[in-house]
C-alpha cells in the first residue's frame, strides 16, 4: 500500500472496505480495525487489536479523547480496566540505574499542584506519596511494611516525625508528631483480648533506649488476671496502681490506698492524719521515714498505736507532742531519757509492773549508759546494763521473775545460763529444753553424696574399718561423745550422709540381685530345654 506517491510501505498492509468501517489487515495475520458509526464525525469510533499489539514507538504518542476500555467495549470512565481474575496494571521502570522509580500523577494541567504515588526501586524498595514541592508525606517500606509520615525511613510499624513547612499551619508545639483534633474529646484505645494469655497494653517514651519510660496496663500476664496500671521511669517500675485502687510506690503489691515503700518528705505543709489535727512545731532532727521542715507541723491522730516515731538525738520534749493518750507507741532514741521528755499523770494502758500513776521521776536517764531508775525494787523486774534502787546502783545484773510474766523481745549482748551461772556458749541449759519445733541453720548438707562420682567406700572396706574402730566412718566414738558431747546440726547432716549412703549400697545390691534373677531365670529356661531334648 502507498499512501499519497510515497513508497510502499512494507510489510504488506491489506485494506478492505464495508459500510462505516475501514479494516487493514497485515500479511502477519494482525488486524487494526476502525469502524466509524452513525451520528456524526468521530462518534463512536473503536480502534481494535484483533491480535498482536499495537506499538507506537519513539516520540509518538496516542491521544484519545474518549475513553478507554481494557477488557471491557463499554469503559465507564476515562480509564476501566477488567478482568475476570484478579485485573492489574503495571507500571514498572525497565532501567538499571539509580532508584527504578516508577510514578502514578495526579495534578492540574499545567502540571502545578499535583500530588504522586511513586515506587522506588533497586535498594529503597518502598512506595512514597509526595507533594509537588517533592515532599514526601507518606512511606510504605516493602520488606518491612513500615509506615512513615514525614520520614522515608519508618523505623516502626507507625514512625511519624513532624516537621513544621512554610505556608502551612504549625503544630501546638514544634515537638507535636501526632495531633488528632475533635469537638466532642478525643480517646486512644489500646485493645487486647480479655481472654488471651497475655492482654497487655501501654506506651513507651524512649530515646535511643526503648522503654527508658512506660506507661503500662496488664489486664492478663500468663493467663494470670493482674488488673494493674505500672509508671516507668528509667526502665525501672516506680508506681503501682491495682484493681482495687491502691496506689503503690516503691511496690508492686499495694495492700493500703496509700503504700509507699521508702521515705515521705513534706517541704511544706505537714502531713495530716485521719482525724485531720495538724500538729504546729516539727520535732527536732529527722523523723524515721517522715522529714517535716523547720517550722512546720507534722499531723497526728488516727487509731491510737498505730504509728511508731523513732527520733534522732536531742529527742522529744513535751511541747512537740500536744496532750493525750498514747496506747501501746514504741519511743525510741539513741539520746538518753530525762525526765522533762515523758510525763503525764496517767498511763491507763501499762500492764502489771509499775501501776496505773506514773510520774515523771518514775523513769529517770541518769547518763548515757542508764537505762532505767525507779524508786523501789521495780528495777529488778527490768533488763538493762545498770539497775538502780533510787540513788543506790545495784551490784547485781541479774532478771529475777517470781511470779509475773516478762512480755516482749529480750536482748541480751552476752552469754546466757538457764540452771548454770558460768554459762560457756551463748545459751547454756542445766536441764530439759521443751520447744514445738528446734531449727538449726547450717552451712551445708549431704547431697554431694548423690552427685555422680562420690567415692563411695566399698562394703568390705567398711566391714574392716567397723572391726577396727567399733563405729561406722565419719562419726564420732562413744568417748568423743562423752567429753565433748553432740552438735545437733553435725550430728544431723553426717547421720543423713550415712542414710544416703546407705540407699546407694541398696540400690546396687539391687541391680546385682537383679542381674542374678536374670541369669537364673536364663540357666532355669536351658535346663528345662535340655530336658525336653533328652526325653
Amino acid at each position: 500500500m502507498t499512501v499519497e506517491g510515497g513508497p510502499e510501505l512494507a510489510p504488506r498492509i491489506q485494506l478492505t472496505a464495508s459500510a462505516y468501517s475501514l479494516n487493514t489487515r497485515s500479511e502477519g495475520g494482525n488486524t487494526l480495525d476502525q469502524e466509524y458509526d452513525q451520528g456524526g464525525p468521530g462518534a463512536g469510533r473503536t480502534i481494535i487489536a484483533d491480535a498482536g499489539a499495537v506499538n507506537i514507538a519513539g516520540t509518538d504518542g496516542l491521544t484519545v479523547e474518549g475513553s478507554v476500555g481494557i477488557g471491557t467495549t463499554t469503559p465507564a470512565n476515562k480509564l476501566t480496566v477488567k478482568d475476570s481474575s484478579n485485573p492489574t496494571i503495571l507500571i514498572a521502570n525497565t532501567a538499571i540505574n539509580q532508584e527504578q522509580s516508577s510514578r502514578l500523577s495526579f495534578g492540574e494541567g499545567d502540571y502545578t499542584n499535583r500530588m504522586w504515588i511513586q515506587y522506588h526501586g533497586n535498594t529503597d524498595e518502598r512506595i512514597s506519596i509526595n507533594s509537588d514541592s517533592y515532599t514526601n508525606i507518606l512511606t510504605i517500606t516493602r520488606n518491612t511494611g513500615n509506615v512513615g509520615i514525614g520520614t522515608t525511613g519508618p523505623l516502626s510499624k507507625l514512625h511519624i516525625v513532624n516537621t513544621p513547612v512554610t505556608g502551612a499551619a504549625a503544630p501546638a508545639s514544634v515537638y507535636d508528631a501526632l495531633t488528632i483534633d475533635s469537638d466532642s474529646g478525643n480517646y486512644i484505645n489500646l485493645r487486647s483480648s480479655s481472654s488471651g494469655t497475655y492482654s497487655v497494653g501501654g506506651i513507651f517514651f524512649s530515646d535511643d533506649v526503648r522503654g527508658q519510660g512506660a506507661i503500662t496496663y496488664q489486664h492478663r500476664y500468663n493467663n494470670v488476671v493482674v488488673d494493674k496500671m505500672f509508671f516507668n521511669t528509667n526502665n525501672a517500675e516506680r508506681m503501682t496502681i491495682d484493681g482495687s485502687g491502691n496506689v503503690g510506690i516503691g511496690t508492686a503489691n499495694p495492700a493500703y490506698t496509700l503504700d509507699v515503700a521508702g521515705k515521705i518528705r513534706s517541704s511544706s505543709g505537714g502531713f495530716v492524719f485521719p482525724n485531720g489535727t495538724e500538729q504546729t512545731t516539727a520535732a527536732t532532727g529527722d523523723i524515721t521515714g517522715v522529714y517535716p521542715e523547720p517550722g512546720e507541723g507534722l499531723a497526728g491522730g488516727g487509731d491510737v498505736g498505730e504509728v511508731t516515731l523513732s527520733v534522732a538525738d536531742g529527742g522529744i520534749t513535751t511541747d512537740k507532742i500536744a496532750d493525750g493518750t498514747i496506747v501501746d507507741a514504741d519511743i525510741s532514741s539513741s539520746a538518753a531519757i530525762s525526765p522533762g521528755k515523758i510525763s503525764g499523770t496517767a498511763w491507763t494502758s501499762l500492764n502489771d509492773g509499775i501501776g496505773s500513776n506514773l510520774d515523771a521521776d518514775k523513769l529517770d536517764g541518769l547518763n548515757s549508759t542508764d537505762f532505767l531508775s525507779t524508786n523501789n525494787d521495780y528495777g529488778r523486774q527490768g533488763v538493762a546494763t545498770d539497775l538502780y534502787e533510787g540513788s543506790t546502783k545495784l551490784t547485781d545484773k541479774y532478771v529475777n521473775v517470781t511470779g509475773d510474766t516478762i512480755y516482749g523481745n529480750v536482748s541480751i549482748d552476752g552469754n546466757v545460763g538457764i540452771g548454770t551461772p558460768n554459762p560457756q556458749s551463748t545459751l547454756a541449759v542445766n536441764g530439759t529444753i521443751t520447744a514445738r519445733e528446734v531449727v538449726v541453720t547450717l552451712e551445708g548438707w549431704p547431697d554431694f553424696v548423690l552427685k555422680e562420682g562420690y567415692p563411695l567406700m566399698p562394703l568390705r572396706e567398711v566391714e574392716q574399718y567397723i572391726k577396727q574402730n567399733k563405729h561406722l566412718p565419719a562419726i564420732p566414738s562413744e568417748k568423743e561423745v562423752l567429753e565433748n558431747g553432740v552438735s545437733l546440726g553435725e550430728m544431723q547432716s553426717k547421720l543423713l550422709q550415712k542414710v544416703e549412703e546407705l540407699t546407694l549400697y541398696m540400690i546396687e545390691q539391687n541391680k546385682k540381685i537383679e542381674k542374678l534373677e536374670k541369669e537364673n531365670e536364663e540357666l532355669k529356661n536351658r535346663v528345662s530345654s535340655l530336658e525336653g531334648k533328652n526325653k
